[in-house]
């Protein structure tokens, strides 16, 4: 998987995950339409459903202090994030 792929996964989740915003704070808060609306408000304006070059940069940034916390025996399951940036796809 190469970095255009990567960042057409996350940008279908990310729009799938988008739509069920409503879904999601009813089925938190059944019985609470006020709840509902903080919840709703809450994951339109707080949640990143989108990895783009500063985000990925981050996530980058992420695993190799968690590498290096765990004297590199930690690693992720998907290295292709670790691979050079989104824009360049290497």
């Amino acid at each position: 998987m190469n970095a255009d792929e990567v960042r057409a996964c996350c940008s279908a989740r990310g729009t799938r995950a988008s739509r069920h915003r409503d879904e999601v704070a009813r089925a938190y808060y059944p019985d609470d339409p006020a709840r509902q609306a903080v919840a709703k408000r809450y994951l339109r304006d707080n949640i990143q459903y989108f990895l783009g070059d500063e985000e990925l940069e981050g996530l980058r940034t992420f695993y190799r202090y968690a590498a290096e916390a765990s004297s590199g025996s930690w690693r992720p399951r998907d290295s292709v994030l670790l691979a050079g940036s989104a824009r360049d796809g290497t």
